[in-house]
């Protein structure tokens, strides 16, 4: 189903994406910010990453915006220290422009527009060892070909939304476990999130841990297991 998904999602829905991002963005200064943001973001992200050597491992922590970013800052604690290069990467304008990172070792980015040539382009002038999703904002060709490439794909702090109609409506569920399926480890905050998951997803294909929002020792520790 991966690759089903993979050329479904490619045909229809990052066009119809492309293009509502574009007409939107008429109208809404941050989607116009984003655009904007996002130019010449391979150029500065691999001068960024130049600094440091290639004999570190490369952990990308993604976060939607500020919110999960927050979330972030413990996770970011617990692994400095650890000879990681560390690239956070913020879907939002407002996460961007608004995160202070105060940490040693640690770049921030927007992440691209989920095209296959984008997604592909980020990865090789990242190589990334893992990236962690803080709670959600997975995107299809970022998770499927990090996934074909071999990195750790981790969700932290993961909470899910039982009425998110998605789940259940019959074409859309089917995308997003498959979408979930190809994480290798989703930390949850409870039993409640643990028994959700577990009604959707595989659990022989992704291992479900459930650690509160506060254990990102565990998380670092899973993080750095291939």
């Amino acid at each position: 189903m991966r690759h089903f998904w993979f050329i479904i999602y490619n045909s229809f829905v990052i066009p119809a994406l492309w293009l509502g991002f574009r007409i939107y963005g008429i109208f809404n200064s941050k989607i116009r910010e984003g655009f904007k943001g996002r130019r010449d973001l391979f150029r500065k992200l691999s001068k960024s990453l130049s600094h440091f050597s290639e004999a570190k491992k490369h952990i990308l922590i993604h976060c939607s915006s500020l919110g999960e970013y927050q979330q972030a800052i413990p996770l970011i604690e617990e692994m400095e220290g650890h000879d990681l290069v560390i690239t956070v990467s913020f879907f939002s304008p407002s996460g961007y422009e608004n995160s202070k990172i105060p940490f040693k070792d640690v770049v921030k980015t927007y992440i691209p527009f989920d095209s296959v040539k984008n997604v592909r382009r980020f990865l090789s002038v990242g190589k990334f060892d893992t990236i962690i999703f803080m709670r959600y904002d997975l995107w299809y060709n970022l998770v499927y070909e990090s996934k074909r490439r071999g990195i750790k794909l981790i969700i932290a702090n993961a909470r899910l939304d039982e009425k998110d109609i998605f789940w259940k409506l019959p074409v859309f569920s089917s995308l997003k476990k498959t979408l979930y399926n190809m994480i290798d480890i989703i930390f949850v905050i409870d039993e409640e999130d643990r028994d959700n998951y577990a009604k959707y997803i595989d659990i022989n294909k992704t291992e479900i841990k459930l650690v509160g929002d506060s254990k990102y020792e565990r998380v670092f520790t899973a993080s750095q297991s291939k």
